[in-house]
């Protein structure tokens, strides 16, 4: 049922400030983000309503909506001209997620209500965006949700932000509409198309192997071992942000990776011609996925863009039916759109006879990513893993190695006084040589967990902040993997892990441990890529 927006009108018994842009526009002065634009606004059918009592919400930071006129200008359906202003700290700010909505707040209402970034979309987005603002590493700017909700995000700033990256973005745009031999190409990429790791190096080599001539693989130059690579597969290899890079994403209507679409190019990048790109019902996508996918519900704020999207062909690669389920329930797909196929990078999954590490790992916090930036020793993140490692049996400590998520780790690792510091891998290494190593994972809610109990290694959870990090993950965000399915012991307190790690450590895999695995990752055959490889040339997208 469609949400009706119009406050002033009941919603569920509630009723909610609600304002609509005409323009907007975010400068920074003096440390002081300020948004401010000309909106018609809204507030709970009142005689006379004051519309200096709105505030603004912005995760927990709370602040006043200054209005140019206390109680507006007359306008149509009892919404009122005005113009607005509000403001944030770079110093609050940078403590925030990395996409904020914006909510309003009224005294009477019973509600918050939300802002409507353009009231030309009506109630639809079209991926419209500010100015960006480059403020030193990070780039801030205001966001049309698909909902048309405006949101400030923040984000790592890339060479495409500049002038001169949107310049090279534009033509290789127009190029492409002539590239026409370049249409049936297939891109292939991983987090960030800065690897080759995952189940999408596997699944391209595979596709190599076989002949196929329309297979191209982005990849950027800081990757490990990318010269070698290159060499290998020659002109397959595309190197990320080349001009070829920026001409092949705008001219290929079939992608297969281990990320979202975005991926293929920039991640959140904030230009319309490729916003426009990502959303066209031209495009052909298999999600390969990064790791098995049961673990925090798709029906968080967060993890949107794994859903549904109306491509020509949208498929997505499962390990199970009961992780199939989970799409169909909160991602709205079919199932004729789930390939129970299980992830090609379990088929070179294996750990070493002598495998002695306890690796601790633990997901990303989204919600933390700026702050980590900044002060990586100021995040819960950070504290958590600290007490992991005092928890942990004297003796055992010189076994751990911590391995934080990829998405943390160049935070972690630009802390020079971190104390985590001496834990991290040595050397030259990647995530598929710790897993080799690790003998005991120690982790929160990653998906590694499924990755280390592949290859035969122990799993202890620690689910002590689980009812503030679902919070966080916002929507009706909880955990698909629940103790009844949970294939190692779950500590709810610190106390706990000291006993647990001791208990795993010294033995192999529990056979009940090993059934609840089953259930949710069903093929234990290395013949996944076979499997996902026959799917791909069936459905045409490989020559």
């Amino acid at each position: 049922m469609r949400e009706n927006f119009s406050v002033g009108a009941k919603i569920d018994g509630s009723r909610r400030p609600f304002l609509v842009c005409l323009s907007r526009k975010i400068r920074l002065c003096d440390g002081v983000f300020k948004v401010s634009g000309w909106c018609l606004v809204k507030v709970i059918r009142e005689p006379k309503p004051d519309f200096s009592r709105i505030s603004v919400i912005i995760g927990e930071n709370k602040s006043p909506l200054r209005m140019r006129f206390r109680r507006g200008i007359p306008a149509i359906k009892g919404f009122r001209l005005n113009y607005f202003e509000f403001e944030i700290s770079d110093e609050k700010l940078v403590e925030l997620d990395v996409q904020n909505r914006v909510l309003l707040d009224y005294p009477k209402a019973t509600k918050q209500g939300r802002i409507i970034y353009n009231a030309f979309d009506l109630f639809k987005g079209h991926g419209r965006h500010s100015r960006i603002i480059i403020n030193g590493a990070r780039a801030v700017y205001l966001r049309q949700t698909v909902k048309n909700t405006l949101y400030i995000t923040q984000r790592s700033a890339n060479s495409l932000d500049t002038a001169s990256g949107s310049a090279r973005l534009f033509w290789a745009w127009l190029l492409s509409k002539f590239a026409f031999w370049l249409h049936n190409n297939v891109l292939m990429y991983e987090k960030e198309s800065a690897r080759f790791e995952e189940s999408a190096s596997v699944v391209f080599a595979k596709l190599i192997k076989r002949g196929a001539k329309n297979v191209y693989y982005i990849l950027g130059r800081e990757a490990q071992g990318f010269t070698r690579i290159k060499r290998k597969y020659g002109k397959h290899i595309i190197e990320k942000h080349s001009f070829r890079h920026l001409l092949y994403f705008f001219a290929a209507h079939r992608f297969i990776g281990t990320e979202t679409l975005g991926h293929a190019l920039q991640l959140r990048c904030a230009n319309r011609l490729v916003s426009r790109k990502l959303n066209s019902r031209k495009l052909e996508y298999v999600f390969l996925q990064h790791g098995v996918m049961y673990m925090v519900s798709l029906d968080s704020d967060q993890r949107t863009g794994f859903y549904k999207q109306n491509y020509k062909k949208h498929k997505v690669i499962v390990s199970s039916k009961l992780e199939a389920d989970h799409f169909i329930k909160y991602a709205g797909f079919k199932r004729r759109d789930l390939w129970v196929c299980g992830l090609s990078k379990f088929d070179k999954a294996t750990r070493d006879a002598d495998a002695d590490k306890i690796v601790i790992m633990p997901t990303w916090r989204r919600w933390e990513a700026n702050l980590a930036a900044t002060d990586f020793m100021a995040t819960g993140y950070y504290r958590m893993i600290r007490k992991i490692i005092k928890n942990t049996p004297k003796e055992l400590r010189k076994k751990i190695v911590v391995v934080p998520h990829p998405l943390m780790l160049k935070a972690l690792e630009s802390a020079p006084k971190n104390p985590l510091r001496k834990y991290l891998p040595k050397g030259e290494w990647s995530y598929d040589g710790v897993l080799r190593k690790c003998k005991l994972l120690i982790t929160d809610y990653s998906s590694v967990a499924y990755d280390a109990f592949y290859r035969g290694a122990n799993v202890v959870f620690y689910w002590g902040e689980k009812r503030y990090c679902m919070k966080q993950y916002g929507g009706g965000a909880h955990l698909m993997l629940t103790r009844q399915l949970a294939f190692g012991p779950v500590c709810n307190h610190y106390e706990d892990l000291a006993r647990a790690i001791t208990e795993q450590y010294d033995s192999g895999q529990a056979q009940k441990y090993i059934r609840r695995y089953r259930k949710i990752v069903k093929y234990s055959d290395n013949k996944n890529t076979n499997r996902i490889v026959r799917k791909i040339i069936k459905e045409g997208m490989v020559k």
